[in-house]
């Protein structure tokens, strides 16, 4: 894309990736602009060469639309008097944040905004082999349930939804959860109705104390119908916020008791 006059910057995103490949990969644009949302990578000054260094998806966006001289859309709704009010709610032994995701990317990007708020986050994809699961009672814990070993002889979460709903039902009732942090991902090949299927867990879990934040990635074009499906989360008990980054910020300031953490690091 670098020689075509009608491609104005290029956002590079990618699960945590081999440094070497990346520096290469970003370097191979000589002339146009790039940011490269590259999870869990870091570099001196938050630049690789020219390119801007992004550590979240909604950073890498923000920054395309700051270049491109565009509207910079608005990732954070006023979440401020929910989030107070689930911290609130809170009891002295629920700390943890449990995150139960469709999308491995989004499962990496939740990881990056909860260990800069919250400090450790134990995954089945962690960003550092040290944090593999097994967890430690009471950690944070983000899955991936799209990765082979949850998929094995039964469909994609985003395609059936009851294999989530399942290990929610088994791992996120502990008395320790403050937050169930979750992804909805609309399109062809997701579920008709991905929201519907997992709502009544959703309001299990809130009336058992637990606050319920998720993100609905999609479009208004999607068959699912975007706003329909935000607002069946809604209605379940569940914070809907603007962007996946956005709900885990608003999940690490409910388990921290302190609301600032919902805009703290926004781009």
């Amino acid at each position: 894309q670098q020689d075509d006059p009608g491609t104005e910057v290029i956002l590079l995103v990618s699960k945590p990736p081999d440094p070497d490949v990346a520096r290469a990969v970003i370097g191979a644009s000589r002339s146009t602009p790039v940011v490269a949302a590259c999870l869990g990578m870091s570099a001196p000054g938050g630049r690789i060469g020219d390119a801007l260094l992004a550590d979240t998806l909604e950073q890498g966006a923000l920054e395309v639309a700051r270049i491109l001289h565009r509207p910079v859309p608005g990732t954070s709704e006023d979440l401020s008097e929910a989030v107070e009010q689930a911290a609130a709610r809170m009891t002295g032994s629920r700390h943890a944040v449990r995150g139960f995701f469709t999308g491995g990317t989004l499962c990496y990007e939740a990881q990056v905004v909860l260990t800069r708020a919250l400090g450790p986050v134990y995954s089945n994809i962690p960003l550092r082999p040290e944090l593999g699961l097994p967890a430690p009672d009471g950690a944070h814990v983000c899955l991936d349930l799209g990765e082979e070993e949850y998929t094995k002889g039964r469909p994609h979460p985003m395609i059936d939804p009851a294999a989530r709903t399942e290990i929610i039902r088994a791992e996120a009732f502990g008395d320790d959860i403050a937050a169930v942090l979750l992804d909805v991902v609309l399109g062809y090949g997701s579920h008709p109705d991905p929201a519907g299927e997992i709502a009544g867990t959703c309001a299990d879990l809130v009336a058992s104390g637990t606050t319920v934040i998720a993100y609905v990635l999609g479009a208004r074009a999607d068959r699912q119908g975007l706003d329909r499906e935000r607002r069946t989360l809604q209605e379940a008990g569940a914070i809907v916020t603007a962007s996946a980054a956005q709900a885990a910020r608003a999940a690490a300031a409910v388990a921290a008791r302190r609301p600032a953490l919902a805009t703290a690091g926004r781009p």
